[in-house]
């Protein structure tokens, strides 16, 4: 698997996201509590739901629910179902964050767009026990007007060492 340089653009928006990590939701919700967010933000993505599979460990879940902008995609719960049905030490190996998941063992497949319904601030911060909250709106408002997140999945030149450079300007 090449080694992709994540946009830097991308560095500030899973460290924000880190504020919700321990969020007491699972993938719905935790996929709901960021769609919210970024569309609050203005920020162009896409809230999946779907299968993802590890073809080597028979691994398989769905439903499953995860962000993708552009070519990366934002999972922050697949870890979890692994380490429950496949043990910590495989579940060391599943992606988790912000990711490109090309040339993934695990495969995120049959992926269908799921929007997220219109939710108040006051109910996804219910439902995320508080956590909803924690999310630094005005950063993610700067960043989201900082850089076209959505431009980030062109690649400008892939090295011969396989590390791909991203424009996010």
């Amino acid at each position: 698997m090449a080694n992709i340089l994540m946009p830097d653009c991308l560095v500030k928006l899973n460290n924000l996201l880190q504020a919700i990590e321990n969020a007491p939701v699972e993938c719905d919700g935790h996929t709901l509590m960021i769609s919210s967010a970024l569309n609050h933000a203005g920020i162009s993505h896409q809230r999946m739901c779907g299968v993802v599979k590890n073809p080597k460990t028979y691994f398989e879940l769905y439903p499953h629910f995860w962000i993708e902008i552009g070519e990366f995609t934002l999972d922050y719960r697949l870890r979890i179902w692994v380490e429950l049905y496949s043990g910590g030490k495989l579940s060391e190996g599943a992606p988790h964050g912000i990711f490109d998941a090309r040339g993934l063992e695990y495969l995120y497949t049959s992926g269908s767009i799921c929007p997220p319904p219109a939710l108040d601030f006051n109910l996804l911060n219910l439902i995320s026990d508080g956590y909803y909250e924690k999310i630094n709106f005005t950063e993610l408002t700067t960043l989201a007007h900082s850089v076209d997140i959505s431009l980030i999945s062109d690649v400008k030149n892939v090295t011969n060492t396989g590390v791909a450079e991203y424009n996010d300007n």
